[in-house]
């Protein structure tokens, strides 16, 4: 599948986790609302979380490949440059029809892991918080 397929697939799954957080029910003839939606809320947070992580993945991977595409002359920033390595680690640039699922999962992982931010970091040489 193309990756911004899966991406914009992902993007439409989070659009519809929020619900919860905003709804409630009126009981004791509207003196009491139950707003019992909190676990549920937590769950798709969590759920959320992952799959913006793997739309993360799927941008740094687009973006890995249109670096491959750049003129000699041109480079990247410093943090620019660490990310590129790090996904280039666990990605390298297509060069062929591929199945890349495996691959935006591996960044996927990277993103929730921290890593990205900390190659970050340490190409800038301060906290990014």
């Amino acid at each position: 599948m193309i990756p911004q397929y899966t991406a914009a697939s992902l993007v439409n799954d989070l659009r519809s986790l929020g619900q919860p957080a905003v709804d409630n029910t009126p009981v004791s003839g509207g003196q009491e609302d139950h707003v019992s939606m909190s676990a549920g809320s937590a769950y798709g947070f969590r759920e959320a979380a992952e799959k913006a992580a793997s739309v993360v993945a799927v941008e740094l991977l687009a973006g890995a490949q249109a670096s491959e595409f750049l003129e000699d002359a041109l480079t990247h920033a410093d943090g620019t440059s660490a990310v590129y390595g790090l996904v280039r680690e666990v990605s390298p640039p297509v060069n062929a029809d591929r199945s890349l699922a495996d691959e935006m999962d591996a960044v996927a992982d990277l993103v929730r892991e921290g890593l990205v931010d900390d190659a970050v970091e340490r190409a800038l040489g301060y906290d990014l918080e």
